[in-house]
């Protein structure tokens, strides 16, 4: 065994593999190529799993992501010499690598039935999708308890899913309120200083508070209101979301502080609110609480009245509390404290608990007092930071969703591309040998490897067709049906296609690209599914009355779709029979369309009678006036 191992490069005995038979020049090149060919895709295989392992240091299972590119950086070297032994007949070094790789192999085998039991036991993307909504529940009956206005809105500030607490509140509707439109709802001498507040916000990723007024469509008047907003982040401290909350104050604003007694003014007030209530002098003595905040940190009334407000704050932030507490009456003014730190107040059993705070000044006897207001966010932490947490994980999953789906199309398209390959190998160099029948089977096979190749592709592009556009360009839309006509120009010409399009088309917003491939996929079915000796696609659209969208039409005197199947032809690989009877193309061209309307924040629906036509509608956003 060591004599084989000194003379692994030794060819003594062997002859090159082009003297070992008959080979032909083309198949002895096609074994060539392919060996290569294979061995190359075999190198940048293991070299993007090792990439990927080293880039995601929290993926799991580390040792397995190496023994497998190890096995298959192995396997491409057998190709290699394969195709080297063509010239250099080194069957020992070919014996040497391929027993290397049979090492490779049993290793990651062995690996695997450890780690499988492992792998068995994370939880599948349902389980956590069940936690999540378990606590998005959870978290919504937290919302319905506190009898609050809850909205989120993403990482700009603007509103971009429908606010059902909003609307039920204001009466605006959600096409009213996304974006920026919810301003409309705010008091017109309050949305400027509204506007600011949440941009300044929004720049700077600090806790919002605001107080204002906003419509309430209850009480058809403007009401007083506090908002507070925080936002989510995720783990690289970005932000995610803005989750916050509006408060109703009118009711605290219509108070008539001198008609009613000052005692009994006191206890209606200090009982009347959800929150926990301090009121304390210059002097930071305690003059009353509410019985929110006793039950809030487990006093009775009796052991703070009279007490320093710094009996409700941690030892180690008492000095620093004093500081705070002389600012505020040196230049006392409505206020949120705690907006860019967490604050904590000291509960009777030493619990530290998390709350917001917020600070009024009240003159009283002629003496100045601080009103404050402080609200437990324990559960509201808990809650924000499950969020975060699952936020997080769906993150992930997706990104390794992706990442699947990329290299599973890559895995799937090599072997689909060597049988349409050797396909037409057979039949450009055997045809002559086989018969009619044969021939047929050999090309039907090769249409269905075509067919296969591009569904696997469509499924790829599908994927990536998941996020929202943001900051789309402007694009004419008469130019970008122009280009889609062009795309198609193959299938005009054995057409007879009658255009009828509308002479006045706007500008919208959106990616060209894309766009052009939804009008080519809507026009290539018109004459597709059209038995018609003249076909005819008309194009037409007209402005929302807002002014903001575009409703687009394209209609053709096809065939028409019976209404049985028109609630799945936007699911992938859904295929009609066309005008011959026979089923065409791949069944994703629809589900493109409507995902990449989606992604520009639009719908698609269609309209159809057989034998008289189909009618597709959609919307897009319009480009502002120049």
């Amino acid at each position: 065994m060591h004599a084989e191992g000194t003379r692994l490069f030794d060819t003594t005995g062997f002859v090159p593999r082009w003297n070992c038979g008959v080979w032909s020049h083309g198949l002895g090149w096609v074994h060539i190529v392919s060996d290569l060919v294979t061995f190359a895709a075999y190198f940048l295989i293991p070299a993007t799993i090792a990439y990927f392992a080293f880039q995601r240091r929290d993926i799991q299972f580390r040792s397995i992501y190496i023994l497998f590119g190890l096995f298959i950086l192995s396997c491409g070297t057998v190709h290699l010499v394969e195709a080297i032994i063509f010239w250099a007949p080194i069957y020992r070094f070919s014996a040497f690598v391929k027993s290397i790789t049979a090492v490779i192999s049993v290793a990651s085998l062995v690996a695997l039935f450890f780690v499988a039991p492992k792998a068995l036991r994370l939880p599948g993307y349902k389980a956590l999708y069940e936690e999540i909504r378990v606590n998005e529940n959870r978290y919504r009956s937290l919302v319905r308890a506190t009898n609050a206005v809850v909205w989120t809105a993403d990482k700009n500030g603007e509103l971009v899913t429908v606010q059902n607490s909003w609307n039920a509140y204001t009466g605006q509707s959600f096409d009213k309120s996304k974006g920026f439109g919810w301003l409309d709802r705010i008091h017109q001498d309050d949305q400027k200083r509204v506007q600011e507040s949440w941009e300044q916000a929004c720049a700077t990723g600090d806790q919002y508070f605001v107080e204002g007024r906003i419509w309430s469509e209850e009480h058809h008047s403007y009401r007083h209101f506090e908002a507070r907003a925080v936002p989510i982040k995720d783990t690289s401290s970005e932000i995610v979301e803005w989750v916050g909350a509006i408060r109703d104050t009118e009711d605290e604003k219509l108070l008539e502080i001198d008609k009613i007694d000052a005692n009994e003014l006191a206890s209606v007030a200090l009982e009347s609110v959800t929150c926990g209530l301090v009121i304390a002098n210059q002097n930071g003595i305690i003059k009353r609480v509410n019985s929110q905040l006793t039950d809030m940190l487990g006093y009775n009334a009796d052991e703070i009245v009279g007490q320093t407000i710094e009996k409700l704050v941690p030892t180690k932030s008492r000095e620093t509390h004093t500081k705070s507490r002389n600012l505020f009456f040196e230049s006392p003014s409505k206020r949120a404290i705690g907006q860019n730190r967490d604050l904590v107040a000291l509960a009777s059993s030493g619990k530290e608990i998390p709350v917001e705070v917020g600070l009024n000044p009240l003159q009283y006897r002629g003496e100045l007092h601080a009103v404050a207001t402080i609200v437990d966010i324990a559960e509201r932490k808990r809650t924000e930071a499950a969020l975060r947490g699952y936020a997080n994980q769906l993150k992930i999953a997706n990104e390794d969703l992706d990442q699947f789906v990329h290299a599973a199309s890559h895995d799937l398209k090599e072997p689909i591309r060597g049988i349409s390959t050797y396909c037409g190998f057979i039949l450009e160099d055997h045809a002559e040998q086989m018969n009619a029948e044969l021939r047929d089977m050999v090309k039907k096979i090769e249409t269905l490897a075509h067919r296969t190749h591009n569904m696997i592709s469509g499924i790829l592009n599908f994927r990536r067709l998941h996020e929202q556009l943001e900051n789309s360009p402007a694009c004419e839309l008469r130019e970008i049906i122009a280009i889609a006509k062009e795309t198609l120009i193959a299938q005009l010409s054995h057409e007879q296609v009658l255009f009828k399009i509308q002479p006045h088309l706007p500008v919208v917003m959106g990616a060209k690209t894309e766009l052009v491939s939804v009008f080519q996929n809507l026009i290539s079915n018109g004459i597709k599914y059209n038995n018609n000796e003249e076909k005819v696609i008309e194009v037409g659209c007209k402005s929302s009355e807002d002014g903001k969208e575009a409703l687009i039409w394209l209609r053709d005197n096809g065939m028409g779709i019976d209404k049985k199947h028109t609630g799945n032809l936007f699911k992938l690989f859904k295929r009609l029979p066309n005008a011959r009877g026979k089923e065409e193309g791949t069944g994703v061209g629809l589900a493109f369309a409507k995902r990449i309307i989606e992604r520009h924040g639009g719908t698609i629906w269609l309209e159809s009678q057989v034998n008289e036509g189909t009618t597709f509608f959609f919307t897009l956003p319009l480009a502002a006036p120049a």
